[in-house]
C-alpha cells in the first residue's frame, strides 16, 4: 500500500475514537493486524479497505501525472 494512503489510513483509525478491538469487531480485521498496521507494517489492501468503509472513507489511488 502507498505510504500516502498507508498514512492516511494510519491518522483516521487513531483519530475514530475505535479501539483496534472494536475495529476487529465491525470490519473483520484481525486485532494484531491493526495494531502492526499502526506500528508502521503493511497491510493487504482488502483488509485496508474494510477498515476505510467501517470509517466512511474511499480508498483512492491517484495516477501520478506523466
Amino acid at each position: 500500500m502507498p505510504n500516502d494512503i498507508a498514512e492516511q489510513l494510519r491518522t483516521a483509525i487513531r483519530t475514530c475514537g475505535h479501539s483496534a478491538r472494536m475495529l476487529e469487531k465491525h470490519t473483520g480485521v484481525p486485532h494484531p493486524t491493526i495494531t502492526r498496521f499502526l506500528a508502521g507494517a503493511d497491510m493487504r489492501i482488502s483488509r485496508a479497505a474494510k477498515i476505510a468503509e467501517f470509517l466512511g472513507l474511499d480508498l483512492k489511488l491517484r495516477r501520478k501525472p506523466k
